[in-house]
Protein backbone atom coordinates (compact mmCIF):
# COMPACT_ATOMS: atom_id res chain seq x y z
CA UNK A 1 0.00 0.00 0.00
CA UNK A 2 2.79 2.42 0.71
CA UNK A 3 3.95 2.07 -2.92
CA UNK A 4 0.52 2.80 -4.41
CA UNK A 5 0.93 6.62 -4.57
CA UNK A 6 4.32 6.22 -6.26
CA UNK A 7 2.82 3.75 -8.75
CA UNK A 8 -0.04 6.16 -9.54
CA UNK A 9 2.38 9.06 -10.07
CA UNK A 10 4.51 6.91 -12.39
CA UNK A 11 1.47 5.89 -14.44
CA UNK A 12 0.33 9.51 -14.77
CA UNK A 13 3.80 10.65 -15.83
CA UNK A 14 4.07 7.82 -18.37
CA UNK A 15 0.63 8.67 -19.73
CA UNK A 16 1.61 12.32 -20.18
CA UNK A 17 4.85 11.40 -21.90
CA UNK A 18 3.12 8.91 -24.17
CA UNK A 19 0.43 11.43 -25.15
CA UNK A 20 3.02 14.11 -25.99
CA UNK A 21 4.78 11.84 -28.45
CA UNK A 22 1.56 11.33 -30.35
CA UNK A 23 1.11 15.09 -30.98
CA UNK A 24 1.97 15.99 -34.54
CA UNK A 25 3.94 19.16 -35.05
CA UNK A 26 2.57 21.52 -37.71
CA UNK A 27 4.45 21.35 -41.01
CA UNK A 28 6.14 24.53 -42.24
CA UNK A 29 4.30 26.35 -45.00
CA UNK A 30 5.34 25.41 -48.51
CA UNK A 31 7.49 27.93 -50.32
CA UNK A 32 5.94 29.17 -53.53
CA UNK A 33 8.01 28.71 -56.67
CA UNK A 34 6.19 31.60 -58.37
CA UNK A 35 8.17 34.82 -58.68
CA UNK A 36 6.75 37.73 -56.73
CA UNK A 37 5.59 40.59 -58.91
CA UNK A 38 7.46 43.83 -58.27
CA UNK A 39 5.52 46.49 -56.48
CA UNK A 40 4.62 49.51 -58.55
CA UNK A 41 6.56 52.66 -57.73
CA UNK A 42 5.13 56.07 -58.46
CA UNK A 43 7.76 58.73 -59.07
CA UNK A 44 6.90 62.34 -58.30
CA UNK A 45 7.62 65.23 -60.66
CA UNK A 46 10.34 66.49 -58.28
CA UNK A 47 12.35 63.30 -58.89
CA UNK A 48 12.35 63.73 -62.68
CA UNK A 49 14.15 66.01 -65.11
CA UNK A 50 11.54 65.61 -67.86
CA UNK A 51 8.34 67.67 -67.96
CA UNK A 52 6.33 64.82 -69.48
CA UNK A 53 6.45 61.23 -70.73
CA UNK A 54 8.18 61.63 -74.11
CA UNK A 55 6.20 58.74 -75.62
CA UNK A 56 2.60 59.67 -74.81
CA UNK A 57 2.95 63.22 -73.48
CA UNK A 58 1.48 62.60 -70.00
CA UNK A 59 2.67 65.37 -67.63
CA UNK A 60 5.20 64.40 -64.96
CA UNK A 61 2.95 65.81 -62.24
CA UNK A 62 0.52 62.93 -62.83
CA UNK A 63 2.99 60.41 -61.37
CA UNK A 64 5.20 58.13 -63.38
CA UNK A 65 5.58 54.36 -62.95
CA UNK A 66 8.99 53.94 -64.58
CA UNK A 67 12.15 55.94 -65.18
CA UNK A 68 15.18 55.96 -67.42
CA UNK A 69 18.52 57.35 -66.30
CA UNK A 70 20.43 58.89 -69.18
CA UNK A 71 24.22 59.12 -69.54
CA UNK A 72 24.03 62.89 -69.04
CA UNK A 73 22.59 62.33 -65.53
CA UNK A 74 19.03 63.29 -66.45
CA UNK A 75 16.06 61.17 -65.33
CA UNK A 76 13.13 60.71 -67.70
CA UNK A 77 9.73 59.61 -66.39
CA UNK A 78 7.36 57.21 -68.13
CA UNK A 79 3.71 56.64 -67.27
CA UNK A 80 4.03 52.89 -67.96
CA UNK A 81 6.42 50.10 -68.82
CA UNK A 82 4.96 50.02 -72.32
CA UNK A 83 5.77 53.70 -72.94
CA UNK A 84 9.34 53.14 -71.76
CA UNK A 85 9.72 50.11 -74.06
CA UNK A 86 8.38 52.12 -77.03
CA UNK A 87 10.89 54.89 -76.27
CA UNK A 88 13.79 52.45 -76.02
CA UNK A 89 12.95 50.93 -79.42
CA UNK A 90 13.46 54.30 -81.16
CA UNK A 91 14.54 57.15 -78.84
CA UNK A 92 15.12 59.59 -81.73
CA UNK A 93 11.39 59.46 -82.55
CA UNK A 94 10.46 60.88 -79.12
CA UNK A 95 11.96 64.26 -78.16
CA UNK A 96 12.45 64.93 -74.44
CA UNK A 97 11.19 68.16 -72.88
CA UNK A 98 13.30 69.08 -69.86
CA UNK A 99 12.20 71.31 -66.99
Amino acid sequence: MKYLPILIIQLVVMGVIASCHGVQQPKPAAVSAKPVKDSVHIYSAAMLDSKKDPTCGMPSGSGMEDTLHLKNGKVIGFCSKECKEAYLKDPKQYPITYK
